[in-house]
């Protein structure tokens, strides 16, 4: 940051220069900052996406939730095809406003487009009568040339199989993901340097849970407990994919106390709405009674909400 402050006073209007000191700033959870640094960055340069991008994502970490819904709105109407915006505004209802409607048509149309999609989107729409249906375009995303992002599709698989309630099917995508993960194993000499490992670790260990695979959870566990955390930006990442392995191994209560205090906390990708509305959290923590009264009371705040409108 010191090097990035000194060459910004060689050259103060250097637009990449300022893109990379709010990117610092927001890593280190100085949002304000960040924001400030990306709306100069803006000014020089309007017709960077990926710079309106931060700014709304700024707003979104420093709670300004209503600013960043005027904002995006305001940016689409200059970057109409910009998926990344699309997306950002999907997230916003859904998230922020607990309103799938928007968040579904949203994304209809970026599916639609790109077939570049976010796993929750398939998550909404599954039920034991169009599984297969889901299954079918979900293997059309598979590139064949490139394993890990196939593993990915997989995963996903495993959860809507998983959802609907057919363990075998959910336990072979599961697998065939695990085994394409374990193939691909980070470099064991740069494993304890490698920010991707205990992600990497988090995610083979939840599923492990999917496949059912006792041994691989328990030693995956092992070591993505023996990694520190890195960067405080991905922190509530391992808190949150902690939470759902230990959920979908069966230790729902305490899963539920990791995550239940997620929303809310900086770098949160979640919010109360998430846990809410997505059926996977639903599938995990609907018997529990503190899920239930925060669903309620998050209900009754929309319609209070809804009728002074």
């Amino acid at each position: 940051m010191e090097q990035l402050q000194k060459a910004l006073l060689e050259q103060p209007d250097e637009n990449i220069i300022l893109r990379y000191i709010g990117a610092s700033y927001k890593r280190l959870g100085k949002f304000e900052q960040s924001l400030a640094t990306n709306k100069k960055a803006l000014s020089l340069d309007p017709e960077s996406i990926s710079t309106v991008n931060e700014v709304i994502q700024n707003l979104i970490l420093s709670h300004k939730i209503d600013e960043a819904f005027k904002q995006v709105k305001i940016y689409l109407k200059k970057f109409p095809n910009s998926a990344n915006l699309q997306s950002l505004l999907a997230r916003l209802y859904f998230e922020y406003d607990g309103d799938v409607d928007n968040y579904l048509k949203i994304h209809n149309s970026l599916f639609i487009k790109s077939k570049d999609i976010d796993p929750l989107y398939f998550r909404l729409q599954v039920n034991n009568e169009n599984i297969e249906e889901l299954s079918k375009t979900l293997e059309q995303l598979k590139t064949g040339d490139d394993p890990v992002n196939d593993a990915f599709v997989d995963a996903q698989l495993s959860e809507l199989f998983n959802l609907t309630g057919d363990e075998e099917k959910s336990q072979h995508y599961a697998a065939k993901a695990l085994e394409v993960l374990n193939n691909n194993s980070l470099n064991k000499n740069t494993l304890a340097y490698n920010p991707l490992a205990k992600q990497r670790y988090g995610f083979k260990m939840y599923l492990s849970c999917l496949a059912n695979d006792q041994v691989s959870y328990k030693n995956t566990k092992e070591k993505f407990q023996s990694i520190k955390d890195s960067e405080n930006n991905m922190r509530v990442y391992y808190g949150f994919i902690y939470a759902s392995a230990l959920a979908e191994c069966g230790e729902t209560d305490k899963a539920w106390e990791i995550m239940k205090n997620i929303p809310g906390q900086t770098f949160a990708r979640i919010s109360e709405w998430t846990l809410a509305l997505d059926p996977l959290y639903q599938h995990y923590f609907s018997e529990i009674p503190e899920y239930q009264a925060m669903v309620k009371r998050l209900k009754q705040e929309k319609l209070k909400k809804e009728s002074v409108k």
